[in-house]
């Protein structure tokens, strides 16, 4: 099994004084090629045997009221893949307006995986390796949408920063204004606005009846 080591960092967040302690060594966790951890290392402290034991405690024990600081808050998060995760860190703050929740890097400073956060949602980023590869041109299999205060200003930024504009802004009969663009690693996204409070069944969708 090929296996990859990261060493996790918070670049953005402020540390919380209730968890600080004494100094201690940086916590490094292995993966296989698939991302998977396999083994966590702190001085010798843990291990896979640790990891295990974690495994086989009781569900709710192990999530009641558990706020994991490395982990998003969003219910659902969009993991993409990028051949530069630190460039596309870089562009997808400036151009699409994101915020670096946090990143991990290889010990020779290769970033693997970032978080980024906007609003109340998030993205993930991955490296590619394995079967997880890049976006090839001219072919869709998924999209990202994101809910924006103002998409004709948010367009206008993208477009500084380069990205290719697929659609532009445009009024849908749905109530959302929205526009289209691709990333730097050919990725596309939906930028939408809400401009008007539309019944589902005026543009012919209808909503799902309460099975209570």
């Amino acid at each position: 099994m090929v296996k990859s080591t990261r060493t996790f960092s918070n670049l953005k967040s402020r540390r919380c004084d209730s968890f600080r302690q004494e100094p201690q060594s940086p916590v490094v966790l292995q993966f296989d090629i698939k991302g998977i951890l396999v083994q966590k290392a702190d001085s010798g402290r843990a291990s896979n045997t640790d990891l295990e034991a974690n495994m086989s405690e009781p569900q709710a024990e192990r999530h009641t009221g558990i706020v994991n600081r490395s982990a998003p808050t969003a219910t659902v998060v969009p993991v993409l893949v990028y051949e530069d995760v630190g460039k596309a860190i870089g562009w997808l703050c400036e151009a699409f307006g994101f915020s670096e929740r946090l990143r991990a890097a290889r010990p020779d400073g290769t970033i693997m995986h970032a978080q980024l956060s906007i609003g109340e949602g998030a993205v993930m980023l991955g490296a590619q390796g394995a079967e997880f590869r890049p976006p090839r041109s001219n072919e869709v299999n998924q999209y990202v949408l994101v809910h924006v205060e103002d998409a004709d200003r948010h367009f206008e930024q993208a477009k500084r920063f380069g990205a290719r504009i697929v659609h532009p802004p445009a009024d849908m009969p749905f109530g959302e204004r929205v526009y289209t663009a691709e990333d730097l690693a050919g990725h596309r996204w939906t930028f939408s606005q809400s401009i008007a409070d539309v019944p589902p069944e005026h543009w012919g969708a209808t909503q799902a009846r309460s099975k209570h």
